[in-house]
């Protein structure tokens, strides 16, 4: 592998770490720990969409998402297809 794939890799790591470390200190009903549960499904739906084709990752599909949930994500996904 190269230098390249070994980085993304770490940065995977990275990440991952964080997010553990973020949730094993927060009260789990906290709205910083309810905001980031948002944020991350919502990359992960965004992810998904852009894999298939329909739909592209950016700050602002990635506010409108976090910010409306499952009926913002899916208007969007609505608009890219017009």
């Amino acid at each position: 592998m190269t230098q390249e794939h070994w980085l993304f890799l770490l940065g995977i790591a990275l990440m991952l770490g964080l997010l553990l470390a973020f949730t094993l200190n927060h009260r789990p009903q906290s709205k910083a720990y309810r905001w980031t549960q948002r944020i991350f499904w919502s990359l992960v739906f965004l992810q998904g969409c852009s894999m298939a084709g329909w739909l592209g990752v950016n700050a602002v599909n990635l506010a409108i998402t976090a910010a409306l949930g499952i009926p913002g994500g899916c208007t969007l996904l609505v608009l890219s297809l017009i």
